[in-house]
């Protein structure tokens, strides 16, 4: 039998090739079928973005107008709100604060520039030299006006009178009043910066203006410079005469309520524009006016600009530094005393106080620091720069030594508890009374001396007034009127125990500590008295024995005596002036030492005399006393 192969039937070449074919075939029909699928994402992802893109557009748009329903809804609110604050004084505080709720922070139509509701924008919209641009140009012409006329009335001073009539000093609280005055006026004053916002705005140069204004028909620069321009400089030059009007009245006040009600009027002035216009609204001029007016408040001019907002800070800077740099320069020359020279130059102003203080520094202080008719209470001076006008008027006969302590909450005794001084202006009056109830019989001038630990003597010094309350139990002195009677006695009476003379030596003692002489009132008085009283202790008298001291030093340098007045005075004096340095007494001795070359005595006086002294006076040198001895 043939064999058999097992194995299975080996295809020929044409099924392979067959194979092969229908392979390649469907490998192609699978990338077919991949490239189409890939297409299909594609065109599906287009597709999806394309309608995503659609339904976004779509609410877009219905954003949109709901957004645009929303504020045409608020404007027509805001607009309702704020026609009832016209009507019935709604604060235009609540009207800001319901627009910031309504609105948010969100950029609106509420932050879109509008005019100000003033006469200047009459003008601005009005033909020249019609009744609504008469009307605001004679609401210009009365501002300038009261502000020249209040410029003039503030710098026109009298010959004696400071740099546009400024005081001639400040204190603090007038200082901080004027300080703050100066900010309001610079925050309040928008008259200038609101016209050159204006101006800005509406400068020639942008297309804004001729469709504010409705000239499109004619954009020329003549119908700007009339209906921009020249309204618009009228306002920021009324500004300026305002506020400079404004910043005299502050710089001139003396007193915080002036400086407020002066401040008042101007800011009235200021405002009298605001006032005509709201007077048009409300028909005050007639239904025309009324209806022009209603239609500008709603006119607007642009958006708000950041950098016209640059330009508005740098001038509100600018006016801030020129207002209070100037107000500087005042205080420096009040504090200096420049004004204090210029009102009063027939004041001594140069001289000065016991404490060096100068006259300069005190005028016009405040405070009444002389009597009438000394210092600077006199007339060149204008009664301490009007300080002492009060007091020259109520106590002209008041003769104390500091007038300020007048009425300080405390009683100062002596000539200050007077009727002359009104009882220290009041201040002793409490107790006067006590003291008047304790000594009921005393009657005296000043009840405070009584019982106040000083010795006055005088009619004090009595048993109805208590022995001067018990003040002068250990003064004891030959004549007790004299303590307190107006003069400086020495010896018992400058003392501890009665009180240096009853206080008549405080201000000797003062000025002369370690003076001890008999008489204090010859100290000073005009002569020279030598001895005791011609020591530097007492001043060399005074200073009345100044002159006569060199003159003596200059002709006897070496001559040290006691007394210089008696060398030379035509009687010889023994001792230390009978020698060759004092040139025997000034020469007064001559004769004396012709006679007697030998004769050392103490009194040259004695010898000779017609008394027998004994003693050196009686020898053979002095001639047995010049005979006087002889038997």
């Amino acid at each position: 039998m043939p064999f058999r192969s097992t194995l299975p039937n080996t295809p020929s070449v044409d099924e392979e090739n067959q194979f092969t074919n229908s392979t390649i075939k469907l490998e192609d029909k699978l990338k077919t079928l991949e490239l189409e699928n890939v297409k299909l994402k594609k065109e599906m992802k287009d597709f999806n973005d394309k309608l995503m893109r659609e339904v976004e557009e779509v609410k877009k748009n219905l954003m949109r107008e709901v957004e645009e329903v929303k504020k045409n809804f608020m404007d027509e609110l805001i607009q309702n709100l704020e026609a009832t604050a016209e009507q019935q004084s709604l604060s235009s505080v609540k009207i800001s604060v319901l627009q910031k709720v309504l609105y948010g922070h969100k950029k609106s139509k509420v932050n879109e520039e509008k005019l100000d509701r003033d006469c200047y924008v009459l003008m601005m919209f009005s033909p020249i030299f019609s009744v609504s641009w008469l009307l605001g140009f004679l609401t210009f012409a009365i501002q300038v006006t009261l502000g020249i006329l209040i410029i003039d009335d503030q710098i026109n001073s009298d010959f004696f009178g400071t740099t546009l009539s400024l005081p001639i000093k400040g204190n603090g609280t007038m200082r901080l009043a004027q300080f703050l005055t100066i900010l309001l006026a610079i925050a309040s004053q928008t008259d200038v910066l609101n016209g050159f916002r204006t101006l800005f705005l509406l400068r020639y140069d942008k297309e804004q203006w001729p469709k504010v204004l409705k000239k499109e028909n004619d954009p020329s620069l003549s119908v700007w410079l009339k209906h921009v321009f020249f309204p618009n400089i009228l306002k920021i030059v009324e500004g300026i005469i305002v506020l400079l009007a404004t910043f005299l009245v502050i710089l001139q006040s003396r007193r915080v309520v002036n400086l407020l009600k002066d401040y008042t009027s101007l800011f009235v002035i200021s405002a009298v524009d605001d006032l005509v216009f709201e007077l048009a609204g409300i028909g005050y001029f007639g239904s025309k006016l009324r209806k022009k007016t209603d239609e500008l408040k709603e006119v607007k001019i642009g958006e708000n600009n950041n950098k016209f907002s640059i330009y508005n800070y740098l001038l509100l800077a600018f006016t801030a530094f020129c207002m209070l740099g100037s107000w500087i320069v005042v205080i420096n020359a009040q504090n200096r005393g420049t004004y204090v020279e210029q009102m009063y130059p027939l004041c001594p102003v140069n001289n000065t106080l016991i404490n060096g203080k100068p006259y300069l520094s005190i005028i016009g202080d405040g405070q009444c620091q002389f009597r009438k008719g000394a210092g600077t209470n006199i007339l060149n001076c204008g009664w301490d720069g009007s300080d002492c006008l009060i007091l020259n008027d109520r106590y002209p006969d008041c003769e104390i030594e500091d007038p300020s302590l007048l009425g300080d909450g405390e009683c100062n005794t002596g000539k200050y508890n007077t009727l002359l001084c009104g009882f220290d202006n009041g201040d002793c009056a409490d107790i006067n009374k006590a003291i008047e109830a304790i000594h009921p019989n005393c009657n005296v001038e000043i009840w405070t001396f009584v019982g106040d630990g000083i010795c006055n003597g005088g009619e004090y010094y009595s048993e109805e007034c208590g022995w001067d309350g018990s003040d002068c139990m250990n003064c004891t002195v030959d004549d007790m009127s004299l303590v307190g009677d107006g003069l400086c006695h020495g010896g018992a009476y400058n003392s501890k125990e009665c009180s240096f003379d009853g206080g008549d030596c405080f201000e000797f003692n003062e000025v002369y500590p370690n003076c001890r002489v008999e008489d204090p009132s010859l100290v000073g008085d005009g002569f020279c008295h030598g001895g005791d009283y011609n020591t530097p202790e007492c001043g060399w008298d005074g200073g009345d024995c100044v002159d006569e001291n060199n003159v003596f030093e200059a002709k006897y340098p070496n001559c040290n005596v006691d007394n210089m007045l008696l060398v030379g005075d035509g009687v010889c004096h023994g001792g230390e002036y009978y020698s060759e340095e004092c040139n025997f007494d000034g020469g007064d001795c001559f004769k004396f030492k012709a006679n007697y070359p030998d004769c050392p005595v103490e009194d040259p006086n004695l010898v000779g005399d017609g008394f027998c002294h004994g003693g050196d006076y009686n020898t053979p040198e002095c001639g047995w006393d010049g005979g006087d001895c002889k038997l």
